[in-house]
């Protein structure tokens, strides 16, 4: 295969012409000779195909597999053919990437039994997968960020603009109309953004992740110990602590709120304490982490000869279980590693370490005061933003909160021109789909909501618009524009089953304390409704 202008140029090896292809496989890669990744996405589609078959198989309209269940088969089936090598294709022409956005929406309509005419911006917000445009642009930028922090010098040299292009470069370099059109910036604008903007990164100048800087005796060093009891209240802690009278005892925590983010530690027999400053994309998790490195820190220091051993407590259980686990990856916390390296360090003093988990607000004094601290640590704190470098994963989050951002704005954009009786049900984007929170609810019950708030269902007007039959007039009775307000509340053979749905409708907006809603709209927009309008159409018109 020859990539270039010159097609006719031959290739011997040992006098032999070798002939000449159009495309070629490479790790799972069709390669064309005119980089336009046509071939590729056609194979990749074809594949996704396949596995969108095998949820079919899984499921109907009103029967089968549980939503949750399906996005997950979706994501880990169909989407992860998009996933390989998206960067390869990436600015591939709108024409080919619109093939795959047809796959996925094939997919999403099957995970929540939408009809085909159902709006694709609803779709997405419905079952909280993005476009596909979004996706590969997050796993792009998760791509820069681990080289960047990897130090991979290589790939970084030949990604960055050249100075005068990198000066001029706009914060941000993804507008919604890239969203719209399926047209993303380059790798080289994307790498030199990242670079630009998240500057605060731990970097690896000698192109050793942090695993391979941690001795080994530290990584399987056991000497110290780590309770995580299931503590309740005070009451709980004193009695655990009666033990451990001969331990000196020291309380870390963190705090991130969208105002700043601080770590600290607090010595109780002292009563002193250290506020620290971190950067404001400086994750909980780094906050917590750092917290217990700094009191490691200050007991390495500590010059006590009455105690020998050490009790560091906190909050953080994942933090705690990520020190105590045996994990040695790449994107395991560099603060992690330091931890280990100082319990070993502590370990060869002569120090015993303990850790001990307790929950947070529940009145147990050393945790009170460090957690009150760090709410008001006016001329307390000390500032550490410059000194620690945060992990690369922390600014995986930040890329994710960024991409929500532009997601939003898209919907925005969208929503009033397709899907604006979705819209008006679903303000703005959710965390997560409205049926998570259903539990043992049948397939039925789920689709059945979901299609009233997409508003595309198995009414006559909607069936008249889509040409299946020939008129919009009610089946049951006769009256013409039979749509969904026209069942819900106009109807005049389900007079007793309206008076029922509403009595049940009132009863509950009163427990609740809302306002009785009015319009259909208003009632689908909250889930506390859903089972009395499941129950309205199960004994009206069955299935919508």
């Amino acid at each position: 295969m020859v990539i270039g202008p010159d097609k006719n140029i031959k290739i011997k090896y040992n006098n032999l012409e070798i002939p000449l292809t159009k495309a070629h496989k490479f790790l799972g890669v069709v390669v064309d000779d005119k980089l336009k990744f046509d071939q590729h996405i056609a194979y990749i589609s074809k594949n996704a195909l396949k596995a969108i078959n095998a949820l079919r198989c899984l499921t109907g309209v009103f029967w089968g597999a549980d939503p949750k269940i399906l996005a997950t088969l979706y994501k880990s089936l169909v989407r992860s053919h998009f996933d390989y090598s998206c960067l390869a294709y990436i600015n591939a022409c709108q024409t080919q990437l619109k093939k795959l956005d047809v796959i996925q929406n094939i997919g999403l309509r099957i995970i929540v039994g939408a009809m085909k005419s159902t709006p694709i911006n609803a779709l997405e917000a419905e079952t909280c997968i993005p476009p596909l445009t979004l996706r590969r642009l997050q796993l792009a930028q998760n791509f820069c960020i681990k080289e960047l922090s990897a130090n991979n010098k290589l790939v970084i040299s030949n990604l960055i603009l050249p100075p005068q292009l990198y000066q001029n470069l706009d914060d941000n370099v993804v507008s919604v109309n890239n969203v719209n059109n399926r047209q993303l910036p380059e790798l080289c604008t994307l790498m030199s953004s990242i670079h630009k903007n998240f500057v605060n990164m731990y970097i690896c100048n000698d192109n050793l992740w942090s695993l391979y800087k941690c001795e080994y005796e530290a990584l399987t060093n056991t000497a110290y110990k780590i309770n995580i009891p299931n503590l309740k209240d005070n009451l709980d802690y004193l009695q655990f602590i009666s033990n451990k009278q001969d331990y000196y005892k020291i309380f870390t925590d963190g705090s991130k709120t969208k105002d700043f983010v601080r770590c600290g530690w607090y010595d109780s027999q002292l009563k002193c304490k250290q506020v620290m400053n971190l950067d404001c994309n400086a994750s909980i998790f780094t906050a917590e982490a750092y917290a217990i490195l700094q009191a490691l820190l200050y007991i390495k220091n500590v010059n006590n000869v009455l105690y020998n051993n050490f009790l560091v407590i906190s909050d953080s259980k994942s933090v705690l279980l990520s020190i105590e686990g045996q994990r040695l990856d790449y994107k395991l916390s560099h603060i992690i590693y330091s931890i280990k390296n100082i319990l070993y360090e502590l370990h060869i003093s002569g120090k015993h370490i303990e850790f001990l988990w307790v929950p947070s607000h529940r009145g147990i004094a050393g945790n009170e005061a460090i957690d009150r601290a760090l709410a008001h640590a006016t001329g307390l704190d000390t500032d550490h933003s410059d000194k620690l470098k945060l992990p690369f994963t922390d600014f995986y989050y930040v890329s994710k909160q960024q991409l929500k951002m532009l997601w939003s704005k898209y919907w925005a954009s969208v929503n009033q021109e397709k899907g604006r009786w979705y819209a008006d049900i679903q303000k703005s984007l959710p965390i997560k789909p409205w049926y998570s929170r259903e539990q043992c609810e049948s397939r039925k019950y789920i689709t059945t909501i979901s299609r009233l708030r997409f508003g595309h269902c198995l009414v006559p007007t909607h069936l008249c618009r889509l040409k299946i039959v020939n008129n919009d007039n009610c089946p049951y009775c006769e009256s013409p524009k039979a749509d969904l307000d026209h069942i819900f509340f106009s109807c005049q053979k389900f007079g007793l089953q309206r008076l029922a749905m509403v009595c049940d409708i009132q009863d509950i907006a009163e427990k609740e304390k809302l306002r009785v809603p009015r319009r259909l709209q208003e009632i689908l927009s909250f889930p506390c409704f859903y089972r009395t309008i499941y129950e309205y159409v199960q004994c009206t018109v069955e299935k919508l």
